[in-house]
């Protein structure tokens, strides 16, 4: 199979859906055919080279899974810490840590938001942005959740960072962390 097309202004990968894979529009060579089975054959590397030369996307960047990129930023939620238990009408304090173990630069107002897991669905509780991090990088987000309007019991938590997949990440899977409080009812004597 050939396909070539013009790139003249393109400088990112045009995904070919329907042969199930990525072309190379530019790679530095705007202006130029690309023929997608010497692409192929060079590993997917407009710049020349084959398999194992480098190639991977344009001018040789590795690819990842599908909407992932091995240099950019991995937001990951490392931990949360809640109260194992909490009066119902009063608030408790949640504390978030995002880590970005990615080589990648986590940029500046990714989003952030507390859902409560119900079983039909989710409710948001709350949200916000984080500052940018830097590879090796952490931050604490804290979260004080009020009690009232919520049922005594188990109340289940999800906390997700970039919950749209608007950073690329070398990980879009470690984004979320689950957790539990129990909310219980004040005993008088």
């Amino acid at each position: 199979m050939t396909l070539s097309m013009k790139a003249p202004h393109l400088r990112a990968c045009c995904v070919l859906a329907l042969a199930a894979f990525c072309a190379a529009g530019c790679g530095g060579n705007a202006g130029t055919d690309v023929d997608v089975d010497t692409y192929q054959r060079n590993g997917g590397n407009t710049t020349g080279g084959g398999p194992g030369s480098g190639g991977g996307g344009p001018g040789g960047i590795p690819l990842g899974p599908p909407g992932t990129d091995p240099n950019g930023p991995d937001l990951v939620v490392s931990a949360a810490v809640a109260p194992q238990m909490v009066l119902a009408g009063s608030a408790f304090l949640i504390n978030i840590t995002i880590d970005n173990d990615g080589p990648g630069i986590a940029p500046t107002n990714v989003p952030w938001r507390l859902y409560r897991d119900l079983p039909g669905g989710r409710q948001l509780l709350d949200g916000g942005t984080i500052d940018r991090l830097d590879p090796g990088d952490a931050t604490v987000v804290s979260v004080n959740q009020p009690t009232q309007g919520l049922a005594l019991g188990q109340l289940a938590l999800s906390f997700v960072i970039d919950p749209t997949n608007l950073v690329v990440e070398s990980d879009e899977d470690n984004n979320e962390r689950d957790f539990s409080v129990d909310v219980v009812q004040r005993i008088n004597n």
